[in-house]
């Protein structure tokens, strides 16, 4: 049981693309499905089991036994909420002992606010900027991704837009290029 567990979980988990505080009922959704496929999204509605004193010794026992298998399955789903979220927001909720309380406490912060995705995203276009030590081939990529994003929020750009959004935020290194662009008003697109 535990191999196939693990085979399903290296097999799922590392194809779920990382919570970065963006598109959280996607991710919620995705995470969900695989925490049933895994078998321990129980621990998310279900609370820890506790023995009762002064039962019998086989009713302690069973008790101990349900116990200790549901805090060795918190883990295993703690855990993997914590692995598909982007490292520094894990961080920050590392601490919690319960899986339920680390779900819980992200939907109450994503869910109520559909709109933050939304501004988030604006934000982060409106801060992009180019740096001149990394290749510009991916940096294109990444900055096409994030218009993406604003398309897949209903909030799509024009294509000459998107053109103008990349030459206006080329770095310094490329200040010769701008100009020249600025000047030409070509009829550019994508």
């Amino acid at each position: 049981m535990e191999n196939s567990r693990a085979s399903l979980i290296d097999s799922s988990f590392n194809k779920l693309e990382k919570f970065d505080e963006e598109h959280f009922q996607i991710w919620k959704r995705k995470v969900t499905l695989n925490l049933q496929l895994v078998d321990v999204d129980h621990v998310l509605i279900e609370d820890e089991p506790t023995i009762s004193e002064g039962g019998t010794i086989e009713a302690i026992a069973a008790a101990l036994v349900k116990q200790s298998k549901w805090k060795r399955e918190n883990n295993i789903c703690k855990l993997l909420i914590l692995n598909s979220m982007e490292d520094s927001l894990a961080e920050s909720y590392s601490k919690k002992e319960k899986a339920k309380e680390i779900w819980d406490s992200l939907g109450n912060l994503y869910e109520d606010d559909e709109n933050r995705s939304k501004i988030f995203i604006v934000e982060k276009y409106h801060k992009w900027i180019f740096e001149d030590e990394m290749a510009m081939l991916p940096q294109v990529k990444e900055f096409l991704k994030l218009c993406q994003k604003l398309d897949d929020e209903k909030m799509p750009l024009v294509d000459k837009f998107v053109v103008g959004g990349i030459v206006s935020k080329l770095s310094a290194g490329w200040s010769n290029f701008y100009a020249r662009m600025h000047r030409k008003k070509l009829d550019i697109s994508l």
